[in-house]
């Protein structure tokens, strides 16, 4: 393929030729967790369709409006306002779409409208949002109406003619169904493009079903570990209704037991990650993670390049939410940011830092949202730290040297609680700080910035319950922790009580996280020491390993077997990882792997020779820092 954006990576290439070419017959689903770029692979997907089938339609649909003006203004750099068209529900205001994008829109007496047919008909892609799409039902403007109508005008054509009429037309005006964010979006919200797209029933005239070539392709994009549909009703919650379909779908058997999905992956690296009893791996061993199965075309892909943050950061989302499957591809100025050098940070070149808060909550509007006095004082305290207002006795102070290298619209405040937000937006502005972003963590979803600083409000473990009815807060909320730990690039800060929140095992497990990288600032928390677990995130052990290879002094009398680390505790097989519908992750336990472990098979020495004996240390950040310092192989 000749592509338009030559960043494509390889998981992204191969997603956008199984959507191109692929004909499976049922969903093609891509899973792509935060910072990941499916949206640039949608993007890429439509142009590889345009360019392959240029006489086929394309319907793309976002959850949201915004979503759907995201891909819209992506597409409207290639395509003219001729090919490209961004329909409008007449109900949203005028001035909510971007002046630039307004174009490639169609409106009338100052309401978004619909066009000619003709003109509908002749744009080669249309863009929506999902409940939007109801407009092109209304219009009769679906695949199975198009049909239909087709069928009706050529048998009448033909009714005296002595041949017979030509078969039912199969050939779908909308070739191609795109979705993105579909993770977002309800069930019912998904089915109203499912419906424009759906070709017209089998039995209308002939009864033969319509060849699967000729069926539309269907692709899915989204992440379900981030927040879902928002069902306000506990009835419907409780019947599954904010479960989307690409989260039900990937549930199923074609899907979920592939051996390339995200769970077979894992287990397949924690089997490479095993001692190599009796064998000798050679320079050029097969250590490179491959494929199981080469050149087979799945329904569905896993992104796991993450282009957005520093490696500490995504350590925990990784292993809790994503099998422990994220690599980190951030930017050099993203991994070398100059906030390492924060004062505050107890772990120089650490990125994390979690302020243990004790000050009460408080409520209003008859404990319909609460706020924390004592979180906004620190969050203050923070934001004028890092942007070099604060004073030179202040927890947070910034050095001379390292001011001017953040800007106040590059800080976002995220809390789960509308009060605390407004507070803090208040407190922000009353010091000139009004360009911080401060917000929900609905709100910000999608969203990212060089520092995120988290405001968990809550510290009084008497509300919980009431939270869970509610469907608010962040504690047993483990999609809401999700999104709100994977928003920052470069720097994240999380405030709160940890003596409440330890009593959910995600924050239990970030507490702990923490603490063992000596990232806890605040009262002692029971029940937890930084010693108690190991490192259970394989980009936490690569992390590790790597800086503690820093420190090692390679001398002329050294092995390039004595160089390995005594110890490395790998993750085991059995380990759990953390459910995005709220159960108790598993206990992640971990198994320990020594040198003295490592029995040489018959006929075999163990001088190192050409071979690099032990075990077999997974994932490539490791091989290339490994190769790279000292100069041999692993």
């Amino acid at each position: 393929m000749d592509w338009m954006d030559s960043q494509l990576n390889d998981e992204q290439k191969l997603a956008v030729k199984s959507i191109v070419h692929g004909k499976h017959g049922i969903p093609y689903l891509i899973s792509g967790p935060p910072g990941t770029g499916k949206t640039k692979t949608i993007v890429e997907a439509i142009f590889q369709i345009l360019e392959h089938h240029p006489t086929t339609h394309i319907l793309v649909c976002g959850a949201s409006n915004s979503s759907a003006d995201t891909l819209a203004t992506r597409l409207s750099r290639k395509l003219g306002s001729h090919a490209l068209f961004r329909l409008n529900d007449p109900s949203r205001p005028m001035n909510e779409v971007r002046i630039g994008l307004q174009p490639w829109c169609h409106h009338e007496n100052g309401l978004w409208a619909l066009p000619p047919i003709k003109d509908l008909l002749s744009k080669s892609v249309i863009v929506t949002s999902c409940v939007d799409a109801s407009l092109l039902f209304s219009a009769r403007c679906t695949n199975a109406a198009l049909s239909i109508l087709e069928d009706h005008f050529t048998s009448h054509l033909h009714s005296n003619a002595h041949t017979p009429p030509p078969p039912f037309p199969t050939r779908q005006h909308f070739g191609f169904l795109l979705i993105d964010e579909a993770a977002q979006a309800s069930e019912m919200e998904l089915c109203i493009p499912l419906s424009v797209v759906a070709p017209a029933p089998t039995f209308y005239r002939t009864g033969q079903p319509i060849p699967a070539a000729d069926l539309p392709h269907v692709t899915i994009c989204g992440d379900t570990k981030q927040l879902g549909p928002r069902i306000e009703s506990a009835d419907c919650r409780n019947h599954d209704m904010d479960v989307s379909l690409l989260e039900r779908l990937f549930e199923r058997d074609v899907y979920k037991n592939s051996p390339f999905s995200r769970k077979a992956m894992r287990m397949q690296r924690l089997a490479k990650q095993q001692p190599v009893i009796g064998h000798k791996r050679r320079k050029n061993g097969t250590v490179e993670e491959r494929h199981p199965v080469q050149g087979i075309s799945t329904p569905f892909c896993n992104l796991t390049k993450n282009y957005r943050s520093h490696p500490a950061i995504l350590m925990l989302p990784s292993t809790l939410f994503y099998e422990d499957t994220l690599v980190a591809y951030a930017a050099p100025e993203v991994q070398n940011s100059p906030l390492r050098g924060w004062p505050a940070l107890r772990t120089s070149d650490f990125p994390f830092l979690f302020v243990g808060k004790t000050t009460p909550e408080e409520w209003t509007d008859q404990r319909l949202s609460y706020y924390n006095s004592g979180e906004i004082g620190e969050i203050i305290s923070i934001v004028t730290g890092l942007l070099g207002k604060s004073e030179p006795t202040a927890p947070y102070f910034l050095p001379a040297e390292m001011r001017g290298k953040l800007l106040a619209s590059e800080i976002s405040v995220i809390s789960p609680f509308r009060e605390q937000v407004w507070r803090v937006r208040q407190a922000l502005r009353t010091l000139g700080l009004a360009a911080v972003d401060v917000g929900d963590v609905e709100s910000l979803q999608g969203a990212e910035n060089r520092v995120v600083i988290v405001s968990t409000v809550r510290s009084s473990s008497r509300f919980l319950a009431e939270d869970q009815r509610m469907n608010r807060g962040v504690i047993f909320e483990a999609k809401r922790f999700n999104v709100a730990l994977t928003r920052a690039k470069e720097l994240l800060i999380v405030v709160g009580n940890a003596d409440v929140l330890r009593v959910d095992p995600w924050w239990k497990l970030l507490l702990t996280f923490a603490m063992r990288n000596n990232a806890y600032v605040g009262p002692p928390i029971p029940s937890i020491d930084r010693a108690s677990v190991d490192a259970f995130s394989r980009l936490e052990e690569e992390w590790n390993l790597k800086h503690a290879t820093d420190k090692v002094k390679k001398t002329p009398h050294q092995s390039k077997a004595t160089l390995r680390p005594e110890v490395v505790s790998y993750p085991s097989s059995s380990a759990g990882t953390a459910t995005a519908g709220g159960s108790t992750p598993e206990s992640l336990g971990a198994q320990t792997i020594a040198d003295e472990e490592y029995m040489p098979g018959e006929g075999e020495d163990d001088d190192e020779g050409d071979t690099t004996q032990g075990f077999v240390i997974a994932g490539s950040l490791v091989r290339e820092a490994l190769q790279e310092d000292f100069d041999f192989d692993i």
